[in-house]
């Protein structure tokens, strides 16, 4: 398996109503940034080598990228791309000289839960071809206007446009590059001044160079604007709080709970241990209260057991959303599969 270029220029200007003028890679995501929440992603996908290119703010976009790659272990190259007001094709050109072949091209404002790009991976690395990743379950897709639509046969991708009439699915933003034809196309496209990347992916379909791979399950979003950003937290959530081996009260009451409080624990300092611990306590604390055999405290005993049970689901949701997971944690703790 090849690198990953996560494309990171782009000023993000319809984001910035609900952020500030932070750009789009720190916005905050359930505790973590967009840039660090694509990068563990992959990492979960098992990449750890990648190049990152800045444009808009690319000190504070660089800083940032610089800092994950020493906090996480990441293999990691930023690669500022001047142009990047011309189009996010520039920034794939950005790598022409650095990158090697086969390599992947994701977008950092696009989210996946790792399912998503797990499958991708596996897909992509058994075709002998140039690949990208769409989606046919098209009455799903957020903010369908905006997103940039595949006309299909088969598996292979013969038009893509914003505007089609005819068309089965929509891209990903998720491509992998076997060889250098992507950066010949895309130098054709800015020559005729179109600095997009969807202007090179268009010459790659002209010549039947381009297989699309349907990825049907899992939660995946692009986060253009406020609206995306609440759609990218509300997906995700409901993700972590899916169990497939729950009883009925674990999974209609107490993860309704547990969800509406990690989505406050997972922006703060605690870590999923803290949690654990406060579950263990109040769980001892519940026996404790029984062990008196007094009926007025029965019912607060009850109470406390109940939120035992509510914030021990909290831990592994903490967990997934920091990508924290452990080995021992995820062995005793829920398993959440992909979100369909």
């Amino acid at each position: 398996m090849g690198p990953v270029v996560i494309l990171a220029a782009g000023e993000g200007e319809r984001l910035k109503r609900g952020v500030g003028d932070v750009p789009k890679p720190l916005a905050p995501l359930l505790g973590l940034s967009l840039l660090e929440r694509v990068l563990l992603t992959w990492r979960e996908a098992g990449i750890n080598e990648f190049y990152v290119v800045v444009g808009y703010m690319a000190g504070e976009v660089s800083a940032h990228a610089q800092e994950l790659a020493r906090r996480h272990g990441f293999s990691l190259q930023v690669v500022e791309n001047t142009c990047w007001r011309q189009g996010n094709g520039t920034s794939v050109l950005a790598v022409k000289d650095r990158v090697t072949t086969p390599f992947f091209v994701s977008m950092v404002d696009h989210i996946f839960e790792p399912f998503v790009l797990k499958e991708f991976v596996s897909e992509a690395v058994s075709k002998a071809s140039t690949v990208m990743a769409v989606d046919p379950r098209i009455p799903r897709v957020f903010d369908f206007e905006e997103a940039t639509k595949v006309c299909l046969e088969g598996d292979r991708v013969v038009e893509i446009d914003k505007v089609l009439s005819d068309y089965q699915a929509v891209d990903m933003g998720l491509f992998s590059f076997i060889g250098p034809e992507i950066f010949h196309a895309l130098d054709e496209a800015v020559k005729e001044g179109d600095g997009s990347l969807v202007g090179g992916i268009k010459r790659l379909v002209s010549a039947g160079d381009m297989v699309a791979i349907r990825l049907e399950n899992g939660f995946w979003t692009d986060v253009d604007t406020p609206e995306g950003l609440e759609h990218a937290r509300s997906g995700l959530l409901d993700w972590v709080s899916c169990s497939q081996d729950e009883g009925w009260v674990s999974r209609h009451l107490n993860r309704r709970f547990s969800r509406w409080i990690t989505a406050r624990l997972v922006s703060t300092s605690l870590m999923p241990n803290h949690i654990s611990f406060t579950a263990f306590v109040l769980a001892v604390a519940a026996g404790c209260l029984f062990a008196l055999d007094r009926r007025s405290l029965t019912i607060l005993a009850a109470v406390l057991v109940q939120a035992a049970s509510v914030i021990d689901g909290c831990d592994g949701e903490v967990a997934r959303l920091r990508f924290m997971v452990t080995p021992l944690g995820g062995m005793v703790g829920y398993r959440a599969g992909p979100l369909r």
